[in-house]
């Protein structure tokens, strides 16, 4: 096993941790040798802060979900007072049995939302997605492109997606399901001009 800023660090990597910038994060992120490594062994599921993630909604936290993911892990747990900024849109493809729960609040500044999953047994739950899209692009689309365009969280060619308790606030969809099967989606909130989407269910 090898650093992975989050779960293995290596003792040695030299990264600016005290300016934590994009500059910091990508020199944190980057594998080490694994040699002399501390490893944390996670008691269930992995809060993202372990990854280096502030959850103040001003310090882009992008890079935390991207390596958490990246080394592995599955199973994450988020609580109420954080806000996790998403500068830009992540997209994660074969990601089965992704597990994401809690009270958390992601926002974002990108026009494509927040994130997007393929993979099979996705399971959301609990938290709030807010981000202004551009609603206007979107109704440019044409009607089979709106399908996988601007909503905040989008899961797509999954089998067995479960999406409960999410509260979405946008200018543009909140929830988007594009051709899944076996999918739940329990109790979902939206405030603004579009909802929830599921095509190909």
């Amino acid at each position: 096993n090898t650093h992975n800023g989050g779960t293995i660090i290596d003792p040695d990597n030299s990264a600016a941790l005290a300016t934590w910038d994009a500059s910091a994060q990508a020199a944190w992120f980057t594998a080490g040798t694994g040699t002399g490594c501390w490893v944390r062994l996670p008691n269930g599921s992995v809060d993202i802060k372990t990854f280096g993630a502030k959850g103040d909604g001003t310090t882009n936290d992008k890079a935390p979900w991207d390596a958490a993911i990246a080394a592995g892990h599955r199973d994450f747990i988020t609580f109420e007072e954080d806000t996790f900024l998403i500068a830009t849109k992540s997209t994660y493809t074969g990601v089965d049995d992704l597990s994401i729960t809690g009270k958390a609040t992601f926002t974002t500044t990108d026009l494509d939302g927040i994130f997007q999953f393929t993979g099979s047994n996705i399971n959301l739950d609990g938290f709030k997605g807010s981000g202004d899209l551009d609603k206007t692009a979107w109704e440019a689309l044409s009607a089979g492109n709106r399908q996988q365009h601007r909503a905040l969280f989008t899961i797509s060619t999954s089998d067995s997606t479960k999406v409960r308790d999410i509260k979405t606030f946008s200018s543009s969809q909140g929830v988007q399901l594009v051709t899944c099967t076996n999918s739940v989606m329990e109790n979902l909130q939206h405030v603004g001009c579009f909802g929830v989407t599921s095509a190909g269910i």
